[in-house]
């Protein structure tokens, strides 16, 4: 293409700018405000933290002068999504791309120009995908370069306790791998010492493999598990990020240093969160609950809890849940959950969290009680089929109340 904007002829352009030089002039002579709804969508914005939620305000504005804000939002990251694209939304569009493709690609058009061409183009992902606040996560540190891979270096990976049952006060703790064969169990003479008593005096041999480990059980009493799999092996492959569970004990294998930022980070997210689901433990998701009953009311829609529970044949005998329950209760919370943003078309995590040994609840704003139910039976339906054939999922379905706090829909 030329500096006019019209095909040269050329079927792959040399030009490092796709666009021509009289649209870019244009569209530099246009950055002031064009009309009336553009004007009305320029602010300028602040988004603040009051009673709960996050309000965005014109600078000028506030509760405290009787203003209504422009949008409500219940989490920070959704807000700031918002905030950044809010005076953009009162422009005419700018861009267009028709069929049919040329020998150029597909064309580019600006007011009725063609201002350039793109090689691909898949219309349905470029209008409809929404974009989507993450969910939090234990993020594991960057992989490994080639080099690290090829040759074994001390105390460039380590294991981070994510979940003890009998030992909380270890949960956030960072074990370093020194060597290329470690011994890790709950006596004395292990190079990882671990307290957590359903660990075996020697549980586990870890043994790298070229930036990866080899967890091989030693015939442990507990047994040594794979992610997502109920039975008990000899062997566990884990990789970077992944974790293993030896007894009631769960290790994930990361690549940051003791007391670093990333090491700090993932402390606080297992202060935050039950480290076996990665669900909200049980105060800060009364606290999540008790928002969105806030934020329900204000914005006038419906706020519904699907209240969760494994239910097995050791029920009858204990509350403590043996480790395939546990095993099941990990597997299937993290899947109602994923199930549940997806059918709901969530841009944001649904708040979620664990209420009991067994038992998790998940909450969601916006779809009727009808609407929330036929989601629910969705969701346990397919998850019921993931679960070992001793164990069954139950679930119950509750509305909130006006006035009425949302933790008090967990029990």
């Amino acid at each position: 293409m030329d500096d006019s904007g019209k095909p040269d002829g050329d079927v792959h352009p040399t030009l490092s700018n796709a666009f021509s030089r009289e649209y870019l002039d244009r569209l530099r002579e246009g950055s002031e405000t064009s009309a009336s709804g553009e004007g009305e969508a320029a602010g300028p914005w602040e988004l603040r933290h009051e009673e709960g939620v996050y309000p965005l305000f014109r600078s000028w504005e506030g509760f405290e002068h009787g203003d209504s804000p422009e949008a409500v939002f219940q989490l920070r990251e959704a807000g700031l999504l918002f905030f950044a694209v809010r005076p953009a939304t009162g422009r005419d569009p700018l861009f267009s791309a028709p069929d049919p493709a040329t020998e150029h690609g597909f064309a580019v058009e600006s007011a009725g120009q063609v201002v350039g061409h793109l090689r691909f183009f898949n219309p349905t992902t470029l209008t409809t995908s929404p974009i989507q606040v993450p969910r939090d996560r234990l993020d594991p540190g960057a992989p490994l370069g080639r080099s690290a891979a090829q040759q074994f270096a001390p105390g460039a990976q380590s294991l981070l306790v994510t979940f003890a049952t009998n030992a909380s006060e270890t949960v956030g703790q960072l074990f370093q791998l020194t060597q290329p064969a470690i011994q890790l169990g709950r006596r004395g003479d292990q190079d990882i010492l671990v307290p957590e008593a359903t660990v075996s005096g020697a549980h586990a041999t870890l043994r790298w493999q070229a930036g990866s480990w080899i967890v091989e059980d030693r015939g442990s009493t507990n047994g040594t598990y794979a992610d997502h799999s109920y039975e008990r092996k000899a062997q566990v492959a884990l990789m970077h990020g992944g974790e293993v569970q030896t007894g009631e004990l769960r290790l994930k294998l990361v690549s940051f240093q003791p007391d670093s930022p990333h090491h700090q980070r993932a402390r606080a997210f297992l202060n935050k969160r039950d480290g076996l689901t990665g669900l909200l433990a049980r105060t800060h998701l009364l606290w999540g609950l008790d928002d969105e009953a806030a934020f329900s009311e204000w914005a006038e829609a419906t706020m519904t809890v699907a209240r969760y529970e494994l239910r097995g044949p050791n029920r009858l005998v204990s509350e403590r849940p043996t480790i395939l329950e546990m095993l099941a209760l990990r597997r299937a919370a993290q899947r109602v959950v994923e199930l549940t943003e997806m059918l709901l078309l969530s841009l944001s995590p649904v708040v979620a969290g664990r209420t009991g040994p067994l038992k998790f609840a998940v909450a969601m704003v916006g779809p009727s009680l009808e609407e929330a139910r036929q989601v629910v039976e969705q969701v346990a339906a397919q998850v019921a089929g993931m679960l070992p054939e001793s164990i069954e999922l139950g679930v119950t379905i509750v509305k909130a109340e006006p006035k009425r706090p949302g933790r008090t829909l967990i029990d």
